[in-house]
């Protein structure tokens, strides 16, 4: 190692600290490689028990750029995020998203403009689980659609498309309205 840091024993230090203020011009931290083969860039491994964050970010609220900036370029083959939860019994969410703020903006946007033939957003089950794949409710009186689909310049796409096979032990649609 170049730089090795024991904090065994110093459980209230910080190992690196880098503050600064003014008219940045520079990152703080940068790392730069035209190196080849498989060893990660950056590589974290927990074994401990802890329950903080890995990664805790804190931005004020005039903050405009981007948390986290993926730009994938020339990188066809790679992966943007990878997510394996293990086969162990999950006790929390892999992703959560908590919007409780106000304004027009969407909480999840995808802008798709490729010319290739796969699909936008994938979803493949193959487990035998009990829950819905899709789960929307609404706790509060909302008066947006749980589902908009514009078709205005997809003319040769369906809207909806459904199929079945095998023995059926529920219908493919059910609505269920308790409304008066």
């Amino acid at each position: 190692n170049a730089i090795f840091v024991d904090l065994d024993s110093a459980v209230a230090m910080t190992a690196l600290r880098v503050e600064g203020s003014g008219t940045r011009t520079q990152p703080y931290v940068e790392l730069i490689s035209d190196s080849v083969g498989s060893a990660h860039y950056i590589d974290i491994d927990i074994d401990g028990a802890g329950s903080g964050n890995v990664f805790d970010i804190t931005t004020s609220t005039t903050f405009t750029g981007s948390v986290l900036k993926i730009d994938m370029n020339a990188a066809t083959g790679a992966k943007a995020i990878f997510i394996d939860s293990s086969n162990e019994t999950r006790t929390d969410d892999l992703i959560e998203i908590t919007a409780d703020g106000a304004g027009s903006t969407d909480v999840f946007e995808i802008n798709d403009s490729s010319t290739r033939s796969g699909h936008v957003f994938d979803i493949n089950v193959s487990s035998t689980s009990s829950g819905n794949v899709i789960d929307i409710v609404y706790s509060g009186a909302s008066t947006g659609d749980a589902l908009n689909l514009d078709m205005t310049s997809a003319v040769a796409g369906g809207a909806i498309v459904m199929t079945g096979a095998g023995t059926r032990t529920q219908d493919i649609v059910q609505i269920e309205d308790t409304s008066a």
